[in-house]
């Protein structure tokens, strides 16, 4: 990798949906038995605006939310031979403290994911972990080239109430 920062959508307070910002972060770097995934897709889940507004499990600031990811493994950490980079995988990462998929790149254990499947859109296989009532894809809810209020094709906006599994 050539650039040594990324987009993500970080909150400094909790709140409503006027406390995510697009920050740029340093990539970060894969420790023993991780992965870095370059994120495609990643869930977005009633958890997430639970911890968002301060309600649930998460009291870190500042912060990045998600769990639920799909993406490419972009470089791997001391110890990993299941994955090279290039692996197109998804996962959930570990709850409620691997926390950090609204983001260009995140770091999981190697644990959590799983090869993709090899049909179906990376925006499914985002929400397979777990219940996803939205999808935060590339290009939607800030990750990374639109802001924290972008709706996507449903209405929905990021961090904003549920819709329908298919609108």
């Amino acid at each position: 990798m050539t650039d040594s920062t990324m987009l993500a959508i970080q909150q400094q307070r909790f709140g409503d949906v006027e406390v995510l910002e697009p920050v740029q972060l340093p990539i970060p770097e894969p420790g023993l038995s991780e992965i870095l995934i370059r994120v495609h897709a990643s869930g977005l889940n009633p958890t997430d605006w639970k911890n968002r507004a301060g309600a649930a499990f998460v009291r870190d600031l500042p912060l990045v939310l998600g769990w639920d990811v799909s993406g490419v493994v972009e470089a791997v950490g001391l110890g990993v031979t299941l994955y090279k980079p290039g692996d197109e995988v998804f996962g959930m990462l570990p709850y409620p403290h691997g926390v950090g998929a609204h983001a260009q790149y995140v770091v999981g254990p190697t644990r959590a994911f799983v090869p993709k499947p090899e049909a179906g859109p990376r925006t499914r296989r985002s929400a397979a972990p777990g219940r996803t009532d939205g999808l935060a894809e590339s290009g939607r809810y800030g990750a990374p080239s639109i802001g924290p209020t972008g709706a996507d094709s449903c209405g929905r906006r990021w961090g904003g109430a549920p819709g329908g599994p298919d609108c």
